[in-house]
């Protein structure tokens, strides 16, 4: 395994920490442990660590390379997809990142099996709460992106759109 890029700490014996993204306030370290991570495949592995980085509202790069990242898990965590549903739900968020965290439910939910593991947030939860959404006034860009979502959601499931 290569020499990690950040705290040798956060690897331990050549097993990667769930979180090894460190201090976020290194922004560009946390940038290029994402995108080795990227590179490796090794995202699935790291969600919770993921999961801090789209919460982290204090550097919008780390938010919105966090959010388009997300998109190449292949095993969604119920926890990965709350935190986006979070992003996509918060009117106090940037349109923007928004935008990304509806692309981003748009190609995970339908990765996600349904298993007892999901408490609560299932395909048709979201679709509710992404439903909600769609009735409050916003940015026509930002409602487009929701409805696509939602859309892509509904054909994963065998909705009738």
């Amino acid at each position: 395994m290569d020499a990690p890029l950040g705290n040798d700490s956060l690897w331990e014996t050549g097993k990667m920490n769930e979180d090894p993204f460190g201090d976020l306030r290194d922004w560009g370290n946390v940038l290029k442990i994402l995108q080795r991570l990227a590179g490796q495949d090794s995202l699935d592995d790291v969600q919770p660590g993921l999961i801090r980085l789209i919460r982290y509202r204090r550097n919008w790069q780390i938010r919105e390379h966090a959010l388009l990242s997300a998109r190449r898990i292949d095993t969604p965590s119920a926890s990965l997809l709350a935190a986006i549903l979070e992003v996509v739900t918060d009117r106090d968020t940037y349109p923007d990142a928004r935008i990304l965290a509806a692309k981003a439910l748009a190609e995970l939910v339908p990765k996600r099996r349904t298993d007892p593991g999901m408490a609560g947030l299932d395909r048709d939860s979201i679709l509710l709460i992404l439903k909600r959404q769609l009735a409050a006034p916003e940015a026509p860009v930002l409602r487009l992106a929701v409805e696509k979502a939602a859309e892509t959601i509904k054909r994963s499931s065998g909705v009738a759109v």
